[in-house]
């Protein structure tokens, strides 16, 4: 994944995934598992505002792309959690969070409802 797709296009994020993979990479060139590696990195700067509670809804909101007015979505979208998008508007996860794998866990915990049949 390129470092725009990392960033969710935040620019401030592309530039420190940029500087890290170059940091990460000297004096050699710059490569995807550099780039990678930087990803993950700057993953446990972000998650760590994330609280246990935070997994389940944070699944939610990247399967809706739509967030609440309320107190905790405020906080996920204060501290980068969730990205907005412009156009018709809509969310996401941030892609640094959704390498996390407490987000993967309560994702996975989401996609095995769906898939469930109803009970009779």
């Amino acid at each position: 994944m390129s470092a725009s797709g990392l960033s969710g296009g935040r620019l401030r994020d592309i530039f420190a995934l940029a500087r890290l993979g170059c940091e990460l990479a000297d004096p050699d060139k710059v490569t995807p598992a550099h780039l990678q590696s930087a990803a993950l990195k700057l993953r446990g700067e972000r998650v760590i505002a994330g609280r246990p509670g935070h997994w389940p809804r944070l699944a939610e909101i990247h399967r809706d792309k739509q967030v609440a007015n309320d107190e905790n979505d405020a906080f996920l979208l204060l501290h980068s959690l969730v990205l907005n998008y412009d156009g018709d508007p809509w969310w996401d996860v941030h892609p640094l969070v959704r390498l996390d794998e407490r987000f993967d866990r309560a994702w996975q915990s989401l996609s095995a409802l769906k898939t469930d049949p109803a009970p009779r």
